[in-house]
């Protein structure tokens, strides 16, 4: 009698206890869950750091880009400057040497008339 009154108890007291355990289990996975979350967003942060970190860099990058096509631009339109001086160098003297003036042709050059057309 006192065997079967203790396993009436302990059946009882495990009834009791299933919604305690099943609330444990499901407050264990939310914490697994909430602990996941936290190390994405940990690695979500560094990841904006990241690239925050790089955007001074790419910048950096296009302005030195930027000041190498300035130069570059800067020394053809020297070398266009001089070129037409030579032109108009070598346009002055065509007469002198019984040749016929230079006519305009595409892009803004000059050239004998037979090579202008």
């Amino acid at each position: 009698r006192r065997l079967a009154d203790d396993e009436d108890q302990r059946l009882q007291r495990r009834e009791a206890e299933r919604p305690l355990r099943a609330a444990l289990a499901a407050n264990l996975r939310r914490q697994v869950l909430l602990e996941s979350i936290q190390v994405q967003l940990s690695v979500s942060e560094h990841a904006i750091e990241d690239a925050f970190l790089q955007v001074p860099m790419a910048e950096a990058e296009v302005e030195g880009e930027s000041v190498e096509a300035e130069v570059e631009i800067a020394m053809l339109a020297e070398e266009v400057s001089l070129l037409r001086h030579v032109c108009g160098r070598l346009e002055a003297r065509l007469p002198a040497a019984g040749l016929a003036p230079l006519v305009p042709v595409a892009g803004g050059c000059s050239a004998p008339p037979s090579l202008g057309e």
